[in-house]
């Protein structure tokens, strides 16, 4: 995956800030625009220090669109240079006062320059906006939307519903037991990294808690468990009515044990490589449905050797346009579906296993353990 250390230095037309912890460059070498390139700047490879300098730095220090910058780093096998360290050569406003580059976003996809399909678009039926704007090929339709969203949620449902079931040699258990259900999945195949006291298991954008609670309160696991979601601020999971139900009981259990020591705590940031510092000793990274942050759990965990299962969900292929995994004949092809996605994921390390967990809706969790653990 790594190639020797070189530069790359360009005109910077387009930046496309992912999150916190990755941020896209789009540069042409020599204002040329059919030589056109894509920096990528992660915190967990540059260092968070970088990252917040070439974004939120110095005015005569962060990277603006028009400046000319020189990247160091390495070229990733789908074309994208992952970038180590950065220094802007040329700043645009310094050399041409008074004047605004014009942001130079990439073409559209071939299939978005197609005749408009009859389907509805999921983004304006569901806010009545679209981030694509004009480039979007499905239909937006004026007037009251409820009708249409509840159609379009209920047609794929049943599709997904009907591919699943034919996967399937079993009845499927209900989507809102999928915490619970994953949770004694990863009890049987992990039981030794969730009873111990010393380590942590880092639940990577575990939103509520639900999977967190399923394992430190009704397993009973012995490890600390920790909520890693940028939209957390408490330092404990706040509990619904059923979960303090659980508490309650497990506190007669365990003789008034105190709850917040039965708890799962929690971190609001995103997850990535200072968190896992942070934390100190981890036996297992897990994510259930964790969204964008799929990718960067299954990228920190194996960098740290440490055993990682993430049930993924939505791809986001437009969010992060340089995925590239290799093909049937070995070659480079960008990840869109969800298959695709799974075994995108599978070759970023040597071992990636999969299984069903038999809930509705996507349910294939990937996990790995390293080598000699």
């Amino acid at each position: 995956m790594a190639n020797l250390e070189e530069e790359l230095e360009g005109r910077v037309v387009h930046i496309r800030s992912v999150s916190a912890k990755m941020c896209f460059y789009d540069v042409l070498i020599d204002d040329n625009a059919s030589l056109r390139r894509t920096a990528l700047m992660k915190s967990w490879v540059c260092g968070t220090d970088t990252l917040e300098l070439a974004r939120k730095g110095r005015e005569e220090a962060r990277i603006h669109v028009g400046d000319k910058v020189r990247f160091e780093g390495r070229k990733e096998e789908g074309g994208v240079f992952e970038v180590v360290n950065f220094a802007v050569v040329a700043s645009f406003r310094k050399h041409n006062p008074g004047k605004t580059f014009t942001s130079i976003p990439p073409s559209p996809a071939p299939d978005q320059e197609e005749k408009k399909s009859e389907k509805q678009c999921k983004f304006w039926i569901s806010t009545g906006r679209c981030p694509r704007s004009g480039q979007c090929p499905y239909l937006h339709q004026d007037g009251p939307a409820k009708a249409a969203k509840m159609e379009f949620v209920r047609e794929k449902f049943n599709r997904r519903e009907a591919l699943q079931m034919a996967k399937e040699d079993h009845d499927l258990k209900s989507r809102h037991r999928r915490a619970s259900v994953f949770a004694s999945w990863l009890k049987e195949e992990f039981p030794d990294r969730l009873d111990d006291e010393s380590t942590a298991v880092v639940d990577v954008a575990g939103g509520k808690g639900e999977l967190a609670i399923e394992l430190k309160v009704r397993l009973r696991s012995r490890s600390k468990v920790v909520v890693v979601d940028p939209r957390a601020t408490a330092e404990v999971v706040r509990m619904s009515k059923w979960q303090r139900k659980m508490v309650r009981k497990m506190r007669e259990e365990e003789e008034g044990a105190e709850a917040a020591a039965l708890m799962p705590g929690r971190i609001g940031k995103m997850f990535g490589a200072d968190v896992m510092r942070e934390l100190g000793k981890v036996s297992l990274v897990v994510g259930l449905h964790p969204d964008e942050a799929t990718e960067a759990l299954v990228d920190v965990a194996v960098s740290a050797s440490v055993p990682f299962a993430v049930v993924p969900c939505c791809v986001f292929a437009r969010s992060f346009p340089g995925r590239r995994m290799r093909g049937d004949s070995d070659q480079e092809e960008e990840p869109r579906t969800y298959e695709e996605f799974c075994r995108y994921l599978g070759q970023k390390a040597e071992g990636v296993r999969e299984a069903r967990l038999g809930f509705r809706g996507r349910d294939k969790v990937l996990y790995w353990t390293p080598k000699g653990l």
